[in-house]
């Protein structure tokens, strides 16, 4: 949500906590939102499990509409895992 007379954008925030992954792994995000009806990418990033901090934080820079955050690992040890996450409303 926008308010052009305060200022405020409320921007989604995901945590992502890739502390248990194989240490040493390179984990890549790739972020999606739907604009116009269709999904398009937006961001991607890349942190190294054990080198980059234990948290991702991913900023949908969208203030609508459906975000798709897509998580990739080079090391096959860490196909399937649980990643837990948290999901927050970021107001600026």
């Amino acid at each position: 949500m926008y308010y052009a007379a305060g200022g405020l954008l409320g921007m989604p925030m995901i945590l992502v906590n890739i502390g248990d992954l194989t240490p040493g792994a390179t984990i890549t995000y790739r972020a999606y939102i739907t604009i116009f009806g269709a999904m398009r990418f937006v961001d991607d990033d890349d942190y190294t499990v054990g080198v980059d901090p234990d948290i991702m934080a991913i900023f949908a820079w969208t203030n609508k509409g459906q975000i798709r955050i897509e998580l990739y690992s080079d090391n096959a040890g860490d196909n399937g895992a649980a990643i837990p996450y948290e999901y927050a409303l970021k107001t600026y």
